[in-house]
């Protein structure tokens, strides 16, 4: 399912928005990192993919390379989930 085909008041953006950010699973929060998913899937079930994969505490620790691993993952978007996981670190 494409983000776009979410009712637009359950999309990750929009309930930023409309509730802030203590709504938001740490799935969604990456997403919106992310911004995009692949052809087959989108960022949130991407974002939920990486951190079932991994675990939430482990991705810290990861490599830029690791993620990488993770199909639809590229340079980018490793360095994306990198800044995720310093500053959710950092202010949660």
């Amino acid at each position: 399912m494409r983000i776009k085909d979410i009712p637009k008041e359950n999309r990750p953006r929009e309930r930023l928005k409309q509730n802030g950010v203590d709504v938001l699973s740490n799935s969604e929060l990456l997403a919106i990192i992310l911004q995009k998913g692949t052809l087959n899937e989108n960022a949130v079930d991407m974002s939920n993919r990486i951190i079932s994969r991994f675990g939430l505490d482990k991705l810290l620790g990861l490599s830029l390379k690791e993620p990488e691993s993770v199909k639809g993952i590229g340079e980018a978007k490793a360095m994306q989930i990198k800044v995720f996981c310093i500053l959710r670190n950092q202010f949660c």
